[in-house]
């Protein structure tokens, strides 16, 4: 593991350790002996944003955890999370889950918004280098499940069994293919829909983010379809649960498309159009 991904995991034990309290950029660097700006840096490089939002959808993950399979009270929930109110708590928690505390608790449908950080085994080489895109077998549905838990923060309502089955399905039709770096591991995964330009799925590892891996596999689904604009969806503009996704999208190129609803989940419709078909404004 490279100094920054350690540096980065050393964080997250400390958030972990004391998840309840809100610990300062600067607390938490002096602690690590390292500068706000590198840790800050480091983290994000190595887990995709920064500690403070980190820890914050840390905190209402466990939160929502709390809701469903247990009988604490709410205003209880709400101080674990780190919130002196149970009103402030009830706001930052349907910002981001698009449902009050009690709605969530009766519904009891439990997913995350921020799973725990756990460092990938990702060489610092393997994640500059790309292989070649690649069907995915049977046997890489562990790696991939493990990956697209690393990186589940940019998936609203993404829960094991479903994902899980769904995966299969696309693995045994012939349209779930990988990203491996030139070492072989993991860098980002894909899963093409049925119906023409649509992508159903599409990850990268925090560590490839910058090293054009979802550009690389926009190349692969565009020559699949080629021609056709590509679809896929992702978080409305100011949705505070969204980590930096629908950003990355429009850097890409993508342009908004209609808004939609998924799994009760208002998204977003974006649009890649081919080069000979992209839209010009004025």
């Amino acid at each position: 593991m490279n100094s920054a991904r350690k540096l980065a995991a050393e964080a997250v034990a400390i958030i972990e350790e004391e998840l309840q309290r809100r610990i300062p950029l600067a607390e938490l660097a002096e602690r690590l002996h390292y500068s706000p700006y590198y840790l800050q840096r480091a983290f994000v490089g190595a887990v995709g944003l920064p500690p403070a939002r980190y820890a914050q959808r840390r905190r209402l993950t466990e939160a929502a955890l709390q809701l469903c399979y247990t009988h604490r009270p709410l205003a209880d929930i709400a101080l674990a999370a780190g919130y002196e109110s149970q009103q402030a708590f009830t706001a930052a928690f349907a910002a981001f889950y698009k449902q009050p505390p009690h709605a969530f608790r009766e519904e009891g449908h439990f997913y995350p918004l921020q799973l725990r950080h756990r460092p990938r085994q990702l060489s610092a080489r393997g994640a500059r280098r790309f292989g070649a895109v690649r069907p995915a077998r049977e046997e890489d549905i562990p790696a991939w499940t493990e990956l697209a838990f690393s990186t589940v923060e940019g998936f609203p309502h993404l829960e094991e069994e479903g994902f899980g089955r769904a995966l299969a399905a696309a693995v045994a039709e012939g349209r779930a293919f990988l990203l491996p770096t030139g070492e072989g591991e993991l860098a980002g995964a894909v899963i093409l829909g049925r119906a023409p330009g649509w992508i159903d799925y599409l990850t990268v590892s925090p560590h490839c983010r910058r090293r054009g891996a979802a550009r690389a596999m926009l190349r692969f689904a565009a020559a699949r379809w080629p021609g056709s604009p590509l679809y896929l969806t992702t978080f409305r503009a100011g949705d505070r649960a969204d980590p930096g996704y629908r950003a990355a999208f429009l850097r890409l190129g993508f342009v908004e498309g209609p808004l939609r609803v998924e799994f009760g989940y208002p998204t977003q419709q974006m649009i890649l159009f081919p080069p000979e078909g992209r839209r010009r404004d004025g």
